[in-house]
């Protein structure tokens, strides 16, 4: 949703969840844990876990 449709030009911030639904951020916030994860380790389980994460949720909550 854009901010001009939920009227919060000039307004206080709108909640999170009014601006974004919750599977994206679920999304987002698994694959920003696997980024750091990847980039931090060596051990090539992060791509797994994060593709296996990614579907488990999507399945359960679309």
């Amino acid at each position: 949703k854009r901010l001009f449709e939920l009227g919060a030009v000039n307004q206080a911030p709108p909640q999170m969840l009014e601006m974004f639904s919750l599977p994206d951020l679920i999304f987002a916030f698994i694959w920003l844990v696997v980024s750091v994860g990847m980039f931090n380790s060596k051990s090539k389980i992060w791509n797994a876990a994060g593709a296996v994460a990614t579907v488990v949720v999507y399945l359960l909550i679309r």
